[in-house]
């Protein structure tokens, strides 16, 4: 019997955060249209800890917000984990020749942005490249289910000044050779003005960078 009640217990406790977490992300998305952000525009709440956006060109491209609500029996929900991040994947010279490109951009990449974490692995035949804000450790959220709101203003942030400052770089990254005698400037892949909320800029300007290969 004690058995059965765990399980149901589990289950309830699976239950709430799937629905939290469905409520987190409707309230993020239609918080960032409202504002002009238009990158996940065509996305869906879900129960998944992640949304995201693919561009399919090669390298394939992703903007990902990322929260993991939890809970356990008796206490309340919160989030362990909130970032956001910009990844490509790769599997040929050409495409590590960009991320190599994008890497030595990353102290002008920084400038704009600050606190960004670096990572370049491999897994299996592919190459991954990854650009991501850890906002639990940046900005020292207590993220109990009354402070989400604005977790969610400062995770629209910092995707926006992160799509807004790597994109032009990506764009200079894939230029080929042509009959042009310049290389494009690089334009957003959604050109938006983002209304800006009323959370003060962190002033953690702490960076940090892994790569291993």
């Amino acid at each position: 019997m004690n058995v059965v009640n765990v399980k149901k217990n589990d289950k309830k406790v699976s239950d709430a955060t799937s629905v939290a977490q469905r409520q987190f992300w409707s309230e993020l998305l239609a918080k960032a249209q409202e504002r002009g952000f238009q990158l996940h525009l065509n996305q869906r709440p879900t129960d998944k800890y992640f949304i995201s956006v693919l561009f399919p060109r090669k390298p394939q491209m992703e903007f990902r917000y990322f929260a993991h609500i939890w809970t356990s029996r008796g206490s309340p929900l919160q989030i362990s984990y909130a970032t956001v991040s910009f990844s490509m994947v790769g599997t040929t010279d050409r495409d590590r020749e960009v991320f190599d490109y994008l890497f030595l951009q990353s102290r002008a990449i920084e400038k704009s942005c600050g606190g960004l974490e670096w990572r370049m692995f491999k897994e299996s035949n592919k190459t991954i490249f990854c650009i991501e804000y850890d906002l639990r450790r940046r900005d020292s959220f207590v993220m109990r289910e009354k402070e989400w709101p604005k977790l969610q203003d400062h995770m629209i942030d910092a995707m926006w000044k992160l799509m807004r400052t790597i994109t032009p770089y990506i764009s200079q990254a894939l230029w080929e050779p042509s009959n042009d005698h310049l290389p494009p400037k690089g334009k957003l892949p959604i050109v938006t003005k983002l209304k800006h909320s009323n959370i003060k800029k962190s002033s953690n300007k702490k960076i940090t960078k892994k790569i291993n290969i």
